[in-house]
C-alpha cells in the first residue's frame, strides 16, 4: 500500500505567488512575490502558517518566505492529478478544502445529523474527534472513478498567554479528506491518520533528508543512478529513525540527540569494534 499526501511529495517546483514576509535577503522585496517552491521548512496544519524556499524571479540565491498559506492544502485536489497518480498504482488520500466542489457538499449533506462512524481521543494530537465517512462518490468528470470520503471534527483546548494571564481556551477544527476506492477496507481512523501525517511528512522527512542527509546533492547524473542513490539514502534514513527510536535509550531519555547520535555512529564505523558490541552500546 503506497498512501500519497498530496502536496508533500509534490510541492517542491510548483508555481508560488502570495503576499507574505520575507526574510534572509539582501535587497528589499516587494510585498507580492512570485516563483517556484523549492522547498517548505515548516507548515502548520491547523494555522496554516508556513515557512519556504522559494526560487523568485530575479533573485540568484533561494528567498525565505514567511506567513499564512491557507491554500497550500488543496493544490492537487484536481482530477487529472489524482488520475496520473492512479496510473501509478499508488492509492491517496487528499484533503479537500474547496467547499464548492460536488463531491464536498454531497459528502457533507449525507454525514450531516448522521452518527459518527468513529469517536476517539487522540492522545498524540491531544484532541478529542468524530469521524463521518461516505462511500461510492463521485470525485470530478476527469477523475472518472468513485471515492470516499472522511469528515473529521476535532475539539481541544489551548492555553494562550492574554494580558499577562495564561488563558485556556476551547478550539475546533474541521478537515474533510477524499481517499481512493481502494482504501475502502481500512477504518476510518487510518484516513485521518494519513491525511494529518501529510505535513509531518514534509517537516521531518523531507527536511530532515535536506538539510542532514543531503538528500538535494546530485552523487550521478544518470536517471537510474540518481533513483537508487535516493532510495538508498531514504532507506538508511528510515533505519537509523528507527533505531534509534525503538532501541537507544539515550535517544528516548532525550539525552542526546539523533544528529549526535549519528555522528557516534560514523565515529564507531571508523573503529575496529567486535560485532557483538555493537548490539551492547545503546
Amino acid at each position: 500500500m503506497c498512501i500519497i499526501p498530496e502536496l508533500a511529495l509534490a510541492v517542491r517546483g510548483h508555481k508560488f505567488q502570495n503576499q507574505c514576509a520575507v526574510q534572509n535577503t539582501a535587497t528589499p522585496l516587494p510585498e507580492s512575490l512570485s516563483g517556484l517552491i523549492e522547498r517548505v521548512t515548516f507548515f502548520d496544519e491547523d494555522g496554516g502558517f508556513g515557512v519556504l524556499k522559494v526560487k523568485a524571479q530575479g533573485h540568484r540565491d533561494l528567498v525565505t518566505v514567511v506567513g499564512s498559506l491557507p491554500s497550500v492544502g488543496a493544490w492537487y485536489a484536481q482530477g487529472p492529478f489524482l488520475r496520473a497518480v492512479r496510473k501509478l498504482g499508488w492509492f491517496w488520500v487528499v484533503v479537500l478544502k474547496r467547499e464548492d466542489m460536488e463531491v464536498f457538499q454531497e459528502a457533507r449533506q449525507l454525514s450531516e445529523g448522521q452518527k459518527p462512524d468513529a469517536d476517539f481521543a487522540d492522545e498524540e494530537r491531544g484532541r478529542q474527534v468524530q469521524l463521518w465517512e461516505v462511500k461510492d462518490l463521485g470525485f470530478s468528470k476527469e477523475y472518472g472513478q468513485p471515492v470516499r470520503v472522511v469528515r473529521s471534527e476535532e475539539k481541544w483546548t489551548q492555553t494562550r498567554q492574554q494580558g499577562g494571564r495564561r488563558q485556556r481556551q476551547p478550539r475546533q477544527s474541521l478537515w474533510v479528506w477524499a481517499a481512493s476506492a481502494e482504501l475502502d477496507g481500512y477504518p476510518a481512523r487510518m484516513i485521518y491518520q494519513a491525511g494529518h501525517r501529510r505535513w509531518g511528512i514534509e517537516n521531518k522527512a523531507f527536511n530532515e533528508l535536506t538539510q542532514g542527509y543531503h538528500l538535494e546533492h546530485c552523487y550521478h547524473h544518470e536517471p537510474a543512478s540518481m533513483l537508487a542513490q535516493m532510495l538508498v539514502l531514504v532507506w538508511a534514513f528510515l533505519l537509523f529513525s528507527a533505531f534509534a527510536k525503538l532501541h537507544s535509550k539515550l535517544i528516548v531519555l532525550e539525552k542526546i540527540t539523533a544528529k549526535a547520535l549519528a555522528q557516534q555512529i560514523n565515529l564507531a564505523l571508523e573503529e575496529d569494534l567486535p560485532w557483538e558490541q555493537w548490539f551492547q552500546s545503546g
